[in-house]
């Protein structure tokens, strides 16, 4: 049994916030909440490790953005992104 570190609070953070497991092409699909950035609400965006930088442009700097970003340092290839600007939003879902 693992005991408590003294004077340490342990949170747990989704850390696959987003992240939709590969489909049948192999390729990921990250779905996100972003106000910022350049990419069209509902849109698919492939996004390769070759124009990764291309990430921050696109969706700002936000959690999303940090997401696709830690697959990409892990190793990670060829991903589809798509972010819309509402939790709620469901547009989103004709997109995929």
């Amino acid at each position: 049994m693992p005991r408590d570190i003294p004077y340490v609070k342990i949170i747990f953070a989704d850390g696959g916030i987003g992240y939709i497991p590969a489909t049948a092409d192999g390729i990921p699909l990250f779905v996100g909440v972003s106000t910022e950035g350049t990419a069209e609400d509902n849109k698919v965006v492939a996004i390769s490790p070759d124009n990764k930088d291309i990430v921050f442009d696109l969706f700002g700097d936000t959690p999303f953005t940090q997401k696709i970003m830690d697959f990409f340092s892990m190793g990670g290839g060829i991903c589809y992104a798509v972010k819309t600007s509402n939790a709620t939003n469901e547009g989103i879902l004709t997109a995929l």
